[in-house]
């Protein structure tokens, strides 16, 4: 993968963000893991999806919630960990999308 490609999926980074900076390496060598990933691992990842997302439900742009990631192509269907692929959800809409999953406040 060429670097630019990487650098685009990475430009919320700047020097103002220093703790999100710190966590961007692990970010990017867990993001080209495939599979699920240890919980500290993923505790990464989510940060920085939901860091990215401006704390917000990228469905329904809900503020104050709690927040779910979300695989858009879930892994166990061939979907990866890049942030890419990834997106902040409030409860709601993550469980629209997967109504196995409890819907609470």
């Amino acid at each position: 993968m060429a670097w630019h490609t990487l650098a685009d999926d990475y430009n919320w980074i700047t020097p103002e963000n220093v703790d999100a900076a710190l966590d961007a390496i692990e970010v990017i060598v867990y993001e080209q893991q495939r599979g699920r990933l240890p919980d500290h691992q993923w505790d990464i990842l989510r940060r920085a999806v939901l860091f990215r997302d401006d704390y917000c439900c990228a469905n329904c742009h809900a503020e104050n919630k709690r927040l779910d990631v979300h695989h858009i192509v879930p892994v166990d269907a061939g979907g990866s960990n890049l942030m890419s692929n990834l997106k902040a959800l409030c409860r709601e809409c993550h469980t629209f999308i997967h109504p196995w999953i409890k819907a609470t406040p």
